[in-house]
């Protein structure tokens, strides 16, 4: 295949997903010129997708890749360091990969999220090459989660893009200065999935709540094992004899 037929296939994978989502329309190009990116996918408060319910806009790139190996969940992509960059400085993205295969009749979808503070960390460690690895994980076949991904990713690049570019200070010296009254870790989901599953399922940030400004300050950090705690009351014995009691 050639590359615009590369494209083109990759281009029409990501919308024809996209557009299964009742929450999601997708406005994106093939053999688009505009630097850096391909479109935007728009997000809509409910199914009514009228301007009325318009959540927001999220810009997306597309990479299309001739492969026969459909069977990973899990890829690595090198990107440019100017796109990074790029979307570093407009707030933050969606990147689709998608593997075409059989001459077009196969096609796997993969996608990173990249608000600010994972870009942020991902250009830190690129050590002045002009690419940088990026590992992308498959996009999902279920409606809601494709809407919740672009909600996350949409909420967190919203409460980073004012700190693209600032100093941001650690946990531990907002600790020593005595200014940090809390942390939050915020999760944006469409449907009924259980907000404990959609915590561990989703990509989450750390928000530093400091005294004397009304802005979280995102952390400088991407939680990588997450787990939620619950304490189920039971009385835990063996015969007369009482081992464990949370009543």
């Amino acid at each position: 295949m050639n590359s615009i037929q590369i494209e083109t296939f990759a281009v029409n994978a990501v919308k024809d997903s996209i557009l299964m989502s009742d929450y999601l329309t997708p406005f994106i190009n093939d053999n688009d010129k505009e630097p850096s990116w391909d479109g935007a996918v728009y997000i809509y408060k409910d199914k009514d997708c009228t301007k009325n319910n318009l959540k927001g806009r999220l810009p997306v790139q597309v990479k299309g890749k001739e492969c026969n190996d459909l069977t990973k969940d899990e890829i690595s992509y090198a990107m440019s360091v100017v796109d990074l960059n790029n979307y570093l400085n407009d707030g933050g993205a969606i990147l689709f990969v998608v593997y075409i295969g059989n001459g077009g009749l196969c096609k796997k979808i993969y996608y990173i999220e990249l608000p600010p503070i994972k870009l942020r960390v991902e250009l830190e460690t690129a050590n002045g090459q002009k690419t940088k690895t990026l590992k992308l994980k498959e996009f999902p076949i279920d409606s809601n989660k494709k809407a919740s991904i672009f909600l996350n990713c949409y909420e967190n690049c919203r409460r980073q893009a004012s700190f693209s570019s600032a100093t941001l200070l650690t946990l531990d010296e907002l600790q020593e200065q005595g200014v940090l009254e809390g942390i939050t870790v915020p999760i944006s989901t469409i449907g009924t999935e259980d907000p404990n599953i959609a915590l561990l399922n989703s990509e989450v940030y750390v928000y530093a709540n400091i005294r004397g400004s009304s802005i979280p300050q995102p952390l400088e950090m991407i939680p990588m094992d997450m787990y939620t705690q619950e304490t189920e009351p039971a009385i835990i014995s063996i015969g007369d004899k009482q081992f464990y009691s949370s009543l």
